[in-house]
């Protein structure tokens, strides 16, 4: 069914067990088409259209699966299927994950005890239970949930996250060209790099990447995938330290000729990490304030923070900032905020609610500013840290971090 535009004259379709045969398939004047499929098993197809594609699963017994697909210019906007257990199994499957994740991803970041992951993963596990009965005769309760199955009696030791990442893994099929398209996959990596901030030391936190990236190795897709998802997970997951390893590994062991982009990437993040000389802001313009330099060499810790007045997590950490330099503003602690804004007055109302405590402040109009490029500003708001005598001591940590370290710093 065209919304606007002509129908379009073909689709491609491809199952992720064979994606060597993406097969075109004609569309009718009608706007109907044909297909046999040629997986005997449960089976996740994609129909594409234009830059447009819909998944949907096929069971081994089904006759015939009917899909209604809508498109707009040739790109596909909208799809469903009449298999409605299929879809009703996806769905609820897609909730039960998603509330698992949720209560993990937040146990790691609160650092709880063991126990708790024992009470989550045993939760979890009875949740699965029900979901393989209910749904039995689905790809979703037959085929993928079996990708999260683990024995909970395999998890009553000792780094119980730990254990049931090494579950997940072990049972991975790293040759699986498809591997990249499975959720399942991409939130497991998520999860090892969360906890590779919990890592007691560097070195186990070097030895858990180049453990898993060897796996990876198999396939060429995969590593990069992987590396990818870890580099962001490091760069926005409020850990210097797991982002230093992860470079370290990069600039040592990586296959940089099959990760060029991302090997770059980590080669200018490296030049303002934590250890390294801050620089100067190259701005363009006088800041309201102090120069940077000025701020720095006032203060035994300088709270460098880009923002930008649209960026609804900034509007959110700023005012946390300001209750930061107002307890700490007192003990040689200052901050020098530069908006990234394309026009000055949207930054100027905001400062002007706002009323911060802190004097110098700064703006960057121009995109390609060389500020922006030394200090690797990929995302907003960026907080660095850095010591008076010109050195960054935090690059990825969150305000509630910067706050504990202000605080043994500056009794």
């Amino acid at each position: 069914m065209a919304k606007k535009g002509t129908i379009p004259s073909k689709v491609y379709v491809a199952s992720f067990l064979n994606q060597t045969a993406i097969d075109t398939i004609a569309v009718n004047l009608y706007g109907g088409f044909t297909y046999e499929l040629k997986e005997t098993v449960p089976t996740l197809y994609r129909a594409q259209c234009g830059r447009g594609s819909f998944l949907f699963f096929v069971a081994p017994q089904s006759k015939e699966v009917r899909v209604k697909l809508s498109t707009e210019n040739g790109d596909i906007i909208n799809a469903e299927t009449e298999d409605y257990k299929e879809d009703e199994a996806y769905n609820a499957l897609t909730k039960l994950f998603e509330t698992f994740d949720v209560a993990i991803g937040k146990a790691i970041e609160e650092n709880a005890n063991d126990t708790l992951y024992q009470i989550i993963l045993n939760d979890f596990y009875r949740e699965m239970q029900g979901f393989s009965v209910y749904y039995k005769g689905t790809l979703a309760a037959d085929i993928i949930i079996e990708m999260r199955k683990f024995d909970p009696q395999k998890l009553t030791t000792p780094n119980t996250l730990s254990n049931y990442r090494k579950i997940f893994f072990d049972k991975v099929n790293f040759t699986d060209t498809a591997l990249t398209a499975i959720p399942i996959y991409a939130n497991m990596v998520d999860f090892f790099s969360k906890e590779l901030c919990t890592a007691a030391s560097d070195e186990q936190r070097k030895r858990a990447i180049s453990g898993l990236m060897k796996k990876t190795s198999l396939i060429k897709r995969n590593y990069n995938f992987t590396a990818e998802k870890i580099f962001a997970s490091a760069v926005t997951g409020k850990s210097d330290k797991t982002a230093h390893t992860f470079i370290e590994w990069m600039q040592k062991d990586a296959d940089t000729n099959s990760l060029p982009v991302l090997y770059a990437k980590a080669k200018r993040l490296a030049a303002s990490m934590p250890g390294q000389n801050y620089k100067d802001l190259d701005l363009g313009n006088k800041p309201t304030g102090n120069s940077l330099a000025q701020v720095v060499a006032k203060n035994k810790y300088t709270l460098l923070v880009f923002w930008q007045s649209t960026c609804q997590h900034c509007r959110e950490t700023l005012p946390h900032i300001k209750q930061l330099h107002s307890f700490f503003g007192n003990k040689s602690f200052d901050v020098f905020a530069v908006a990234t804004d394309d026009e000055p007055e949207p930054w100027q109302v905001f400062l002007k609610e706002l009323q911060p405590n802190w004097a110098s402040n700064a703006i960057i109009t121009e995109p390609n500013n060389p500020t922006l490029k030394h200090y690797f500003i990929t995302q907003l708001p960026t907080l660095i840290l850095i010591s008076q005598n010109g050195v960054i001591e935090k690059r990825l940590s969150g305000i509630k971090e910067i706050g504990t370290f202000l605080e043994a710093k500056l009794q």
